[in-house]
């Protein structure tokens, strides 16, 4: 019997000291709840729950975005001791929030959540990224991430493979390539183009052509450069639309010989300052391929060969009128550094020659799908040495790398969404 009543004396201590720590950790202004869940994202206009034991029922809460200075108080509309429930008002921005506790006189930071716009706001983010297997559009930058939440439409062509390539328009457009196989009546290569509206959330059904070759934007509009199956020589520019497609240009392309140009890319960019289309390809086969770029002239008609170096991959960008080359270094296929370039001559440049000049090499890095943001400055890209999930700033102004950002899951595509016209409704 005494053992058992000593038994007894010990649980009933330990049990009182257990108390007294929860006691001590709910009262604690650093950690004044305990259990604490808060979700990952909530949406803008609508309600979010809190878990956790050691509300106030007179506690507030507030919403601070990362990198302000000042937060926003919200709507409390329940609360106990084990739960809050607030309303996120319609005006907050998209973005990383921290979730600030008011209660018992203290003020504690007790976590954070991402906040969801309803719909598309310019501005809030300075690149968007595709990633994952469902291709879902998450606005990114080097100071924060925040998922959409808004996948493309799948187009449906078996075997599908995504180009990695899209294109966003003024008016809120967003087109984008898939790649597949169709094996009736025989196995043949082909590519649906498909569009998004990001601002009323409206697909488009995806169109099947087999003779695509690289897509892009001319002065705001959706172009499509095509081949002819039985003449690969000959390509045509036409201007696109989810209805439509208008024929605007032919280019020769015979001056190369025979061999089949291939753009594992699909995508070319447009110059305005010289009225030019570049679009980056392979020659040949096998050891006998040659990178190259292929400048098109619009106003004349004739196609310029540069760049040509085996040991290199291009890409583009247009900044403030001024184009950029960023020329990825290749050993047996691996990225192993970039040279980034300013090109002076669109029609005749070579890597350590004439008609470009070199304005930063690094090694062990690639730097793909190089896109500007006219609001931030930056041109971004993506280091394909790392599997495409690391996002890249480069400072046209300085001629440096300057930040970049860890993107989980991988990048499938990269682009700016770019300003609507303010008559857009």
């Amino acid at each position: 019997m005494k053992r058992l009543l000593s038994l007894l004396s010990i649980c009933l201590l330990l049990a009182g000291c257990a108390d007294k720590e929860t006691e001590k950790e709910q009262l604690n202004p650093y950690r004044p709840i305990a259990g604490l869940t808060i979700p990952r994202q909530g949406l803008v206009g609508e309600e979010v729950a809190i878990q956790g034991h050691g509300f106030a029922a007179d506690c507030r809460i507030s919403l601070q975005l990362n990198g302000a200075t000042s937060s926003t108080e919200v709507q409390v509309t329940h609360a106990d001791e084990n739960s809050v429930r607030i309303t996120v008002p319609e005006t907050l921005r998209t973005g990383f929030y921290a979730v600030i506790l008011q209660q018992n006189g203290a003020t504690t930071r007790i976590g954070g959540i991402n906040i969801l716009g309803d719909r598309y706001e310019q501005g809030d983010f300075e690149i968007y990224v595709l990633a994952g297997e469902q291709l879902k559009v998450y606005p990114a930058s080097v100071s924060k991430q925040v998922i959409a939440g808004t996948p493309l439409p799948d187009s449906g062509t078996k075997d599908l493979d995504y180009s990695g390539y899209v294109e966003a328009l003024p008016d809120g457009m967003l087109y984008y390539a898939s790649h597949g196989f169709d094996e009736v009546p025989y196995l043949k290569e082909v590519y649906d183009i498909g569009a998004y509206n990001m601002l009323t959330g409206k697909r488009t059904t995806p169109r099947q052509i087999e003779d695509f070759f690289a897509i892009g934007q001319i002065d705001g509009k959706f172009h499509l450069l095509k081949t002819d199956i039985k003449e690969n020589r000959i390509y045509t520019l036409v201007e696109w639309s989810a209805s439509e497609e208008r024929e605007i240009q032919k280019f020769d392309f015979t001056a190369f010989g025979s061999a089949r140009i291939l753009v594992p890319d699909q995508r070319f960019v447009y110059y305005p300052a010289e009225r030019v289309l570049l679009v980056y390809g392979n020659m040949g086969q096998g050891e006998s391929m040659a990178q190259s770029t292929f400048t098109l002239d619009l106003q004349t008609g004739e196609v310029f060969r540069t760049g040509n170096n085996a040991n290199y991959r291009y890409a583009y960008a247009v900044a403030e009128d001024r184009l950029y080359c960023f020329a990825t270094q290749l050993d047996e296929g691996d990225a192993v550094g970039t040279k980034a370039l300013r090109i002076d001559d669109v029609r005749q440049w070579s890597i350590g020659g004439e008609g470009a000049e070199e304005l930063l090499s690094v090694s062990g890095t690639g730097f793909e799908c190089p896109v500007y943001s006219p609001v931030t400055g930056m041109i971004y890209g993506v280091n394909d040495s790392e599997s495409f999930e690391t996002l890249l700033t480069f400072d046209p102004r300085t001629n440096r790398f300057a930040e970049k950002k860890w993107i989980k899951p991988g990048i499938a595509g990269l682009f700016y969404a770019p300003q609507p016209p303010s008559d857009t409704k």
